[in-house]
This record gives C-alpha cells, structure tokens and sequence, in this order.
C-alpha cells in the first residue's frame, strides 16, 4: 500500500493526537515516513506548514491515503 502511495498526499496520524498531512516522499521497513509540503495538525487545525517532515515509524497510528 505505502509503494502506490508515494508521491500521493497521505493523512499519517501519530500517538498524542498530531496528524501530519503531506507528500509522500519515501519510508522504510520500520515506517519512517518522509513527508514534502507537510502540514501539522492538531485537533484538525493547520498549526504549521514545513517544506519537509520526517516522522518516526514508532509512532505512526495510521497513515491514511
């Protein structure tokens, strides 16, 4: 799933309720994420847009397409 996902926009929600939303640039077998254009949420409100997010697969609830 996460192969046809790449340079898709995902939804990747983590552990303590952040949701980053972004393009999906790369990842590897522990799910680290690599994310372009990436904006951080919480509570469903933008908090902040970043060129590029890096997300620790431990924490990765969900990705979502």
């Amino acid at each position: 799933m996460l192969k046809q996902a790449l340079d898709q926009r995902v939804i990747v929600a983590l552990q303590g309720g952040r949701e980053y939303r972004g393009l999906l640039e790369g990842y590897d077998p522990h799910l680290n994420l690599v994310l372009a254009n990436a904006e951080e949420l919480e509570q469903g409100e933008t908090v902040r847009r970043l060129s590029k997010a890096i997300l620790r697969g431990d924490n990765v609830v969900y990705i979502s397409p």
